[in-house]
């Protein structure tokens, strides 16, 4: 089923594009399963293997967020390279006029396996939780003062002004297609309630915002690297522990490696308390939002893949609902 996003580049438009980044000539391309956004290939040249990432034609219509977000992508990137428990890929070079014809991002390939579908024993999996939970508090750690929200959409001073600001854009980018938002007056609802638990957010942290088991590499059974740093956030650092299960309960127990590598590096250390789990929920529910609205963008009406993810979208907003009403019952 053809995606709305994709872009198929011939071997000419590549090399194009590689020589006139002084980077050899290209010998082999492949272009790479995955993902809905960008079109990605693994590109091998007379000087070396790299992933080139291109975003949607010009004339198609992307989420308000989706907008620029190579750059946002490259930002995420260059902060966090040098990560001390994960390789994160390096730039190696990024469109920057106006008048290419492609949007691209070109970084170094990273050696690895996704961690989906690895037969990997109970203690690997816990020591690549581990190490996932370091990594990603480290990435929380790096300094970042510019304010909160994408920065392809302008950051704001505070939390929760970014979050309000997310969650109107993508209802204003839902209106544009006609999406109907399951149960969307409880969801209004619930965020207003909810609301005064964003002010616990002082300092913006640079989130992946993405990391399901595709985007993290392993590698002879241990944490080699993490990819797809294209949903940047500068915001809250719950929200970037969603995204290993969108519909089941936050289990501390489940959790407890990740959470016990993380709070061995972090800064600021999370215990999933109360107000913690209040601020991850609605994080689940903006992510919800955006499943549900992007299938419009994304996917041909009326088709398998979009009844799909339409169904998916509901299952992710209605845990989220559900658990922030539990959490908003106790006393």
């Amino acid at each position: 089923m053809k995606n709305k996003m994709k872009q198929n580049l011939s071997d000419n438009d590549l090399q194009k594009i590689f020589s006139s980044n002084k980077l050899g000539n290209v010998l082999e391309s492949k272009q790479l399963s995955g993902g809905e956004f960008n079109t990605v290939y693994k590109v091998v040249t007379d000087n070396g293997v790299y992933v080139i990432k291109i975003a949607p034609s010009k004339d198609v219509s992307v989420l308000t967020y989706e907008q620029n977000i190579a750059a946002s992508e490259q930002f995420a990137l260059e902060n966090l390279c040098n990560n001390s428990f994960a390789k994160v890929p390096k730039v190696i070079a990024s469109s920057s006029d106006s008048a290419d014809k492609y949007n691209y991002l070109i970084i170094e390939f990273v050696e690895g396996e996704m961690l989906l579908g690895q037969n990997l024993n109970k203690d690997e999996y816990n020591a690549v939780m581990f190490d996932l939970g370091k990594a990603v508090a480290e990435f929380h750690n790096t300094e970042c003062d510019l304010g909160f929200g994408y920065l392809q959409n302008g950051l704001k001073p505070t939390w929760k002004d970014a979050y309000f600001d997310m969650i109107n854009n993508i209802i204003k980018d839902g209106k544009k297609v006609r999406c109907k938002i399951p149960c969307f007056d409880e969801i209004m609802n619930l965020i207003d309630r909810c609301s005064y638990v964003l002010d616990e957010v002082k300092t913006p942290s640079i989130l992946h915002f993405d990391l399901w088991q595709g985007n993290i590499f392993v590698k002879d059974g241990k944490l080699s690297s993490i990819i797809d740093f294209e949903r940047t956030i500068l915001g809250d650092p719950v929200g970037d522990f969603i995204h290993l299960d969108y519909i089941a309960p936050f289990d501390m127990n489940e959790n407890k490696s990740l959470l016990d590598g993380y709070n061995s590096v972090a800064k600021n250390k999370l215990s999933f308390n109360k107000n913690e789990l209040i601020r991850f929920y609605l994080m689940r529910l903006y992510l919800g939002l955006i499943v549900c609205v992007e299938t419009y963008y994304r996917m041909p009406r009326f088709s398998k893949q979009f009844f799909g993810k339409k169904a998916f979208a509901k299952k992710v907003l209605s845990s989220a609902i559900h658990e922030l009403n539990k959490l908003m019952e106790e006393e």
